[in-house]
């Protein structure tokens, strides 16, 4: 996954629509660049924007207790994890897009909207919309589920995962080094594109383990025979020895005898004559 564009307007303390092109000059040359700023100036907001145009949420959503309320200009108590508090006071709509290129290799737009009805800044908040768009074809996906699974099998990265490998945000720099081994190893796996590596360790440990199977029943199979004593051994040899010496001479007698019985044969064949 690539990120080509980040953009939004009306979210927390950003008024103004705003854009940062990676894929342009200065930033696409740039290995290496911060983004900084006077407290307050929007600095965590430009990359809440990149996460709620993707997942839907943001980082800075998950303070505080889920159960508490915050006031809305509607006069209604909101959700302080609910996304929808992101837009900005006195705004009645505010949006969010990321342009990115996903594992497919194409390049896709997601976004974010929140607005309130009537188009009225004390107008009660209306549910907040999804898209993902396939730039190359116009390919479109609107219902949140849909995005949220398609989001997912393009970056790799489920949401949590995303928060904490690839954006670390303020506060949760050391999200990654709190997880649990496996949980770091998984993602560590997607980030890096080492799961064939762990794929041929599983693959070689099973023919290991099939191997050392079949060593073992032959070690079995084996300790069933017993060796023959030394002594004994000599003594099968020798007793070998003399049966060979003792064939070679019944050997020799009977080619006597076959020679004898040939010249009987003939001895008969002329008393007949």
């Amino acid at each position: 996954m690539r990120i080509l564009s980040i953009a939004g307007q009306n979210l927390a303390s950003l008024a103004e629509r705003f854009e940062i092109d990676f894929a342009a000059a200065p930033l696409s040359g740039a290995g290496l660049f911060a983004i900084t700023g006077e407290t307050g100036a929007g600095k965590s907001s430009v990359l809440d924007a990149m996460c709620l145009a993707l997942y839907g949420d943001a980082p800075r959503l998950a303070q505080g207790v889920a159960s508490d309320k915050v006031p809305d200009p509607a006069g209604d108590q909101i959700n302080a994890h609910d996304p929808r508090s992101m837009l900005r006071r006195g705004a009645a709509t505010g949006w969010a897009k990321v342009r990115f290129t996903g594992s497919d290799g194409e390049d896709y737009e997601a976004g974010w909207t929140a607005r309130r009805a009537r188009d009225r800044a004390d107008g009660r908040l209306q549910q907040a919309g999804r898209s993902l768009v396939r730039l190359s074809d116009g390919a479109s996906w609107g219902q949140a589920t849909d995005v949220d699974a398609r989001i997912v099998a393009l970056t790799g990265l489920s949401y949590a995962e995303f928060r904490r490998t690839v954006l670390l945000a303020q506060g949760d720099f050391d999200a990654f080094l709190r997880a649990d081994t496996n949980e770091r190893a998984a993602l560590l796996e997607k980030i890096t594109g080492t799961g064939r590596y762990r794929r041929i360790s599983v693959a070689v440990r099973a023919r290991h383990d099939a191997a050392t199977h079949d060593r073992d029943g032959l070690l079995l199979r084996r300790g069933e025979h017993r060796l023959m004593p030394e002594d004994e051994r000599l003594g099968r040899q020798e007793e070998q020895a003399a049966l060979h010496a003792r064939l070679e001479e019944t050997a020799a007698r009977r080619a006597a005898l076959a020679a004898a019985r040939a010249l009987h044969g003939a001895h008969a064949t002329a008393a007949a004559r």
